[in-house]
């Protein structure tokens, strides 16, 4: 078979040419053949079909296009392989063209003869057919073929230079004139031009093809020319222009006076098979690449992450991918900057290293570091080269190391963020994702034991933070141990105490990669490197997913801007990762390390004081946050005033959930901490616990409503606090309700009860048997339900507590309402509204609202029910209370069925199906029941009490 993508994508065999499918397949098949021999994964194939939107059904799309393809080329013997991860399209030694133009062109830069090379670079041009891939759209395509194209011009300069230098230059001038025209910003094509005039006697014109360059130059993009082609414009009006001068360096000679080739250094260390899980990165590297202009700036790409993300190999793979683009040659270097034991390398020393690999003797290498620089920048002036800087320590190592010419591009890898080399792309590396980091653990370990055992393998790969290095190692630890599985290795793993001992071996350990990056802050001449150093330690203590700026302010006993500063530059040494503005978080395996250093240097009356700090700070900012959250609510009298920081405080409802929200999983690993910690005071869960519930409530993580209240109430049982223990159990029957666990909810409300009446707290036994009112009116027994409501009712009337009455009294109203008794279910929701918008209470408002719009809807008051339900859900829409958001469209869906807009029905049910199952609400199953109905039953009339049954009692808790 042949196949050609230099020019329109072309396919044949035995002589002819074979349809290869629509333009999705043409892009699949081009991306295949830009990778030959090599797997490409079904994302770079979906990314090169469909670009950035691709359907959802798109992994089957490919499987069925190259399936077909597979189809067509198997008639005439050609091959496409399947693997786990994409596609490998087998082609034979000169059976794709680029191949053939790679080989030639590699051919003429190693003749000796400029005649011989000229032929072979005439050969290789001769295969183009027009750009490459032509008519293939897409930006990985497109940015594919501009490199392609570059590679041509380059080898098109490269044929003219071989025939400058055999004395052809009267034929060439009208090839010239050609492609100066068409490429008007080309100065290489611009400076041959100018040779070739003047060596056929037109030395004017040849000055002025320089006046037409740098004017387009600087009109077009504001530069002047390159040094290269200034220095042939100096040269020709000097009148000094050698007849024998290329475009390009001259060649060296022997004592003899022979050529000697110019050296073409290829030291790219080598490369891996497969790079598992960096598609994205390596496309963005690629794009970057390709983009690069002999006129504008250089070219600088900086792989940046933490130390074993995978840098190296990135730029290694990357590196070796773009090879083709850089014909001049590669240079590679390990900077050493966090290399342990060694000293970074001197930038006079790197480029005295590159200087020897491009040819000039040692004697002629500058000692200065700037003359260094400079002759490092003639030398590579005219060149495309690609330079790989790995390991870099900090800009001032790796700028003296730049090309001075665009036509060159730089791979950088450094744990810091280098910010000071404008015009460079960062590119952050994150962790691999679950199922990347298994396919690297397969590769090292073996593909058989891991099938053997995906589950564990997984388990291992989750282990290791998903990170590279520490996969390594894990994988070369079961391949020295033949008689392991894959399951003696997780279980050891599995300790966190000697997780960090277990990833180790004879030469790589991931402690020792950490330490590095560690130890370069706390020997710094800078405090707040040295602070932050301090900090690190501190930081790991917090089992919360990650840390924002005040808590840290807490922890670390400093102001928020000390501390924020303290934050960023650990996220410059890539100690820390910033999700999101004002957010920070340690990987796992680094936060173990961590807390090795924080153990090692700091007293544990230091660490337990740090945490204390943290948790009261959470104490005491939920409470504020509660107090605009639920205004008048009986837990606000239980706030422990007496010790610890103030806590932040908000200016409404709506900025004190949307702190609370993104906290949430921190506040509630802090329960479980400080009730785990010892020196920690039994108080400091309990109040945590309590001062959370209105949040959690109110945004129904009813899940973690019952965790924490069931951890509060453990302790305060142990702790011997009998009330602390009633609340937290009373909240954690709450909580059980509303996850449809009656009976566990029913037991623990009773105990509840009976500790409040045994200390005569009448307040904790009125809402105790509010909760069991809710609880049995969820079950359906009406009866219990206003038994408990009137008893509750009584006390909170003795105890002067309004609130708890209004709650009552809405609660209530649902029971009237379905017993048919409207008139007093209206004037229960009337009072309770009345009752909430004299408190300021907007969830109050919004459970009143909504229990009115259906009373009134039951009752045929269609207009006055969509008021009060189109109110309701503005309010917790408002407040972000998505159960309570879902209620109300589902109670507006059934309005507008009764109001014959049928459509309108649907898109509310559907909107609250779709909420209630995201919160794994049992009370989906109610909305998925209507939502059915609405479908099945469109044009039927059903009578309120049937369509509407109780909307389900709120709990005042």
């Amino acid at each position: 078979m042949e196949f050609a993508i230099l020019g329109p994508l072309r396919v044949s065999a035995n002589g002819r040419e074979l349809h290869v499918g629509g333009h999705r397949s043409q892009r699949i098949l081009a991306m295949l053949l830009l990778n030959p021999n090599l797997v490409v994964t079904h994302d770079r194939l979906a990314e090169a079909g469909w670009g950035g939107n691709p359907p959802a059904t798109v992994r089957r799309q490919v499987q069925n296009r190259v399936a077909a393809l597979r189809t067509r080329f198997a008639r005439v013997g050609g091959a496409i392989d399947t693997h786990d991860v994409g596609y490998r399209l087998r082609v034979g030694p000169d059976e794709l063209d680029v191949d053939v133009f790679g080989h030639l062109v590699e051919k003429a830069r190693h003749e000796p003869e400029p005649a011989h090379a000229a032929t072979a670079l005439r050969t290789a041009l001769a295969l183009w057919r027009g750009n490459a891939l032509a008519g293939l759209t897409g930006l990985t395509l497109e940015s594919e073929a501009a490199s392609l194209n570059e590679r041509r011009l380059a080898a098109h300069a490269d044929c003219i230079d071989a025939e400058l230098a055999t004395g052809e230059h009267t034929r060439l001038l009208p090839e010239l004139n050609h492609l100066v025209e068409e490429h008007p910003l080309h100065e290489r094509f611009a400076g041959q031009l100018m040779i070739a005039l003047h060596r056929a006697g037109r030395r004017s014109e040849g000055l002025n093809a320089y006046r037409r360059l740098r004017r387009r130059l600087v009109d077009d993009i504001g530069v002047e020319p390159g040094e290269a082609v200034q220095e042939i414009h100096r040269a020709l009006l000097n009148g000094d222009l050698d007849e024998a001068s290329p475009s390009v360096p001259p060649a060296a000679t022997t004592a003899a006076g022979d050529a000697v080739p110019v050296p073409v250094p290829r030291q790219l260390p080598a490369d891996v098979t497969e790079l598992v899980g960096r598609g994205a990165e390596l496309l963005r590297i690629q794009r970057a690449l390709a983009v690069l202009d002999s006129s504008g700036p250089l070219g600088i790409v900086a792989i940046e992450g933490a130390g074993g993300i995978g840098k190296s190999a990135l730029a290694i793979h990357a590196a070796h991918r773009a090879a083709a683009a850089f014909p001049d040659g590669q240079l590679y270097i390990d900077l050493q900057g966090y290399s342990e034991g060694l000293h970074p390398l001197a930038p006079l020393e790197v480029l005295a290293r590159f200087l020897r690999a491009l040819g000039v003797a040692a004697e002629h290498v500058p000692t200065d570091v700037e003359e260094a620089a400079a002759r490092f920048r003639s030398e590579v002036a005219l060149r495309r080269l690609l330079l790989v800087l790995d390991n870099a320590r900090e800009p001032a190592q790796v700028i003296p190391v730049l090309p001075g010419s665009s036509r060159c591009a730089v791979l950088v890898t450094s744990r810091r963020t280098l910010t000071s080399m404008p015009g460079t792309v960062h590119l952050k590396l994150d962790v691999l994702t679950a199922s990347a980091a298994v396919r690297q653990l397969a590769q090292i370990a073996g593909a058989a034991r891991v099938d053997a055992e995906p589950g564990v393998a997984a388990d291992v790969a989750r282990a290791c933070g998903y990170l590279p290095l520490a996969l390594r190692i894990a994988g070369a630890r079961l391949t020295a141990r033949p008689g392991w599985t894959l399951r003696v290795l997780a279980d050891r793993l599995a300790d966190a105490q000697r997780r960090l001992d277990e990833l180790e071996v004879t030469d790589m350990g991931f402690r020792a990669s950490l330490a590095v990056s560690h130890q370069e802050l706390s020997r710094s001449e800078d405090p707040c490197d040295r602070a932050a150093a301090e900090a690190f330690g501190l930081l790991s203590l917090l089992d919360g997913a990650d840390i924002s700026v005040p808590v840290a302010a807490w922890l670390l006993d400093r102001p928020e801007p000390e501390a924020e500063r303290i934050l960023e530059r650990l996220v410059d040494a890539n100690l820390l990762d910033t999700p999101a503005h004002g957010r920070y978080r340690l990987h796992d395996l680094l936060r173990l390390y961590g807390r090795e250093l924080a153990t090692g240097s700091q007293p544990v009356q230091q660490r337990t004081a740090a945490l204390r700090r943290v948790f009261e700070g959470y104490v005491a900012t939920a409470w504020n946050a509660s107090a605009v959250i639920r205004p008048g609510d009986w837990r606000l009298s239980q706030r422990d005033r007496r010790k610890g920081p103030d806590g932040l405080d908000f200016a409404d409802a709506c900025a004190a959930l949307d702190w609370l929200e993104a906290e949430r999983s921190n506040v509630v690993a802090a329960v479980r901490q400080a009730a785990d910690t010892y020196g920690i005071p039994p108080t400091v869960p309990v109040q945590l616990a309590r001062a959370l519930y209105a949040f959690l409530r109110l945004r129904g993580h009813w899940s973690h409503a019952a965790e924490v209240n069931r951890i509060a109430g453990t302790v305060a049982r142990q702790a011997g606090d009998r009330r602390a223990y009633a609340n937290a159990w009373n909240d954690l029957g709450a909580a059980l309700g509303q996850l449809g666990r009656s009976s566990e909810a029913i037991e623990c409300l009773l105990e509840s009860r009976a500790i409040h009446r045994e200390l005569g707290n009448d307040g904790g036994e009125a809402h105790c048997l509010q909760i069991l009112g809710v609880t049995h009116q969820a079950m359906g027994q009406f009866d219990k339900a206003e038994d408990y409501y009137r008893d509750s009712l009584r006390m909170y009337e003795k105890l002067g507590n309004i609130r708890g009455q209004a709650m009552i009294l809405d609660n209530l109203g649902p029971i009237y309402r379905t017993q048919g008794r409207y008139r007093q279910a209206l004037k229960c929701h009337r009072q309770a509204l009345a009752i909430f918008e004299q408190l300021g209470d907007c969830y109050g408002q919004a459970v009143g609202l909504l229990d009115l719009g259906i009373l009134h809807r039951d009752t045929g008051h269609h207009v006055a029910a969509l008021d009060c339900l189109t109110r309701c859900l503005a309010i917790y829409r408002e407040m972000g209370d998505r159960h309570g958001e879902a209620e109300s469209l589902r109670q507006l869906g059934l309005l507008r069925r009764l109001q014959g807009r049928h459509r309108e029905a649907l898109a509310c049910h559907e909107a609250a199906q779709a909420i209630f199952r995201d919160l794994g609400r049992p009370a989906g199953e109610a909305p998925d029941l209507m939502m059915h109905q609405v479908v099945q039953r469109l044009s039927e009339r059903v009578e309120p009490r049937r369509c509407a049954p109780v909307a389900g009692a709120r709990d005042a808790s």
